[in-house]
């Protein structure tokens, strides 16, 4: 698509040229491009599930622009000449990412320290930690605490566990809209 902002004829102009052209305006600015081809094939069971996500989204993204605090922080975020909407959509779209459990200050003792780094495009609201014995059954879960740096979470353990072979340690991440990502490592 070209931008078409700059000539005085075609300046905020919005619509269908002929069969030739369509012009849009976003965020001020006329933006010319092809017109758009009719789909002339059912959509797949998986495209289906996509447009209903991406319905679901702009839908989120439409609340989020109704609350002046959160389009005011998604608005921070845009880049590019994108809007606070396109940062919402994507930021519902893509889940957070629990990059790395750092668990070598956990020693099994009540107090002992593992952090978690995990990220999004936008934000990571929270981070939860769950610690499951060899045979699945929970020890402790918590929720961990935002270092300053952001992208790091802590969390300090509460129950005292004997042996750590076979202890599975799994962090949560979720951001703003509600996706969750997760990772998981076994202590040997």
């Amino acid at each position: 698509m070209s931008n078409a902002n700059e000539n005085m004829i075609v300046r905020h102009q919005h619509g269908k040229v002929g069969n030739q052209v369509v012009f849009r305006v976003k965020d001020g600015q006329s933006i010319m491009g092809n017109i758009p081809k009719k789909r002339t094939k059912p959509l797949t069971p998986a495209q289906q599930q996509i447009q209903f996500r991406f319905k679901d989204a702009a839908s989120w993204a439409k609340s989020i622009m109704g609350d002046p605090i959160q389009k005011a922080a998604y608005q921070s975020k845009a880049k590019n000449g994108k809007s606070a909407y396109d940062v919402a959509m994507k930021d519902y779209l893509k889940a957070p990412v629990v990059n790395s459990i750092d668990k070598s200050a956990y020693t099994g003792h009540v107090g002992d320290q593992i952090v978690v780094r995990a990220t999004d495009d936008f934000l990571v609201k929270n981070v939860r930690m769950l610690i499951h014995d060899p045979g699945g059954v929970l020890i402790e879960q918590g929720m961990c605490v935002a270092q300053a740096s952001g992208n790091n979470w802590n969390y300090s353990a509460s129950v005292a566990v004997a042996t750590l072979t076979g202890v599975v340690i799994t962090a949560v991440a979720v951001d703003n809209p509600g996706n969750t990502g997760q990772l998981a490592v076994t202590l040997t």
